[in-house]
Parts: structure tokens; sequence; C-alpha cells
């Protein structure tokens, strides 16, 4: 967790990119939307909501885009031989880390 939010994150992996390195896996915090989720819960992403401007500076134009799924099916085996307990879910990107959207009752 040496950066927060798109921006940091891609200074980051571009300057180790330049310093030659070429797979990352990233792991990080984040809330949740359901009241299933528990903290200290691992969730492997399958998919992402894109709500902040850095990943339309490195991918085309959408609303959400899927993982690289040769990547979570990897990752998703390495966790189930080890036995540790995960459940995969889409995530909801986001450069305000400590933004919270309050229940909007319509009438």
């Amino acid at each position: 967790m040496a950066f927060c939010g798109g921006p940091g994150a891609a200074v980051t992996l571009e300057e180790l990119h330049a310093m030659g390195c070429e797979k990352f896996i990233i792991c990080g915090g984040a809330g949740a939307l359901t009241k299933e989720s528990k903290v200290g819960e691992i969730i492997i992403p399958v998919s992402a909501v894109r709500d902040e401007g850095t990943s339309y500076h490195y991918l085309e134009p959408s609303r959400e885009i899927g993982c690289h799924k040769e990547t979570v099916e990897f990752v998703i085996s390495c966790l189930e031989q080890m036995g540790i307990p995960f459940t995969t879910g889409k995530t909801w990107t986001s450069d305000v880390i400590y933004r919270e959207t309050p229940v909007i009752i319509c009438w």
C-alpha cells in the first residue's frame, strides 16, 4: 500500500516498470457495498466499475471492465490449493478514498 488511488498507483507502477519489473500483484483494502462482506475477507476482483480518471489513460473508455481472465483463474487456483477462503466479485474504482455515499431516499 505504497500509494493511494489511481494516480498514485500509476506513478508507482510506471516507475517500477521503468526499472525493469514486468509483472505485479497488488493487494489493498476497500470498503464494501454489501452487508455480507466481513473485515479481512479476501475478494478477488473479476470486474470493475470505472469511477476514476486514471484508467482512461491506459484503456479505451467504458463504464465497466473485466479483469484479465487468466490472472483471475491463476490467483483462484493458488488460493484453492492453499485452502485459503475467498470470494470473487466486482469492484468499484474511485480516487476519493474516504467518500461514502449516504443513503438517498426518493419519495
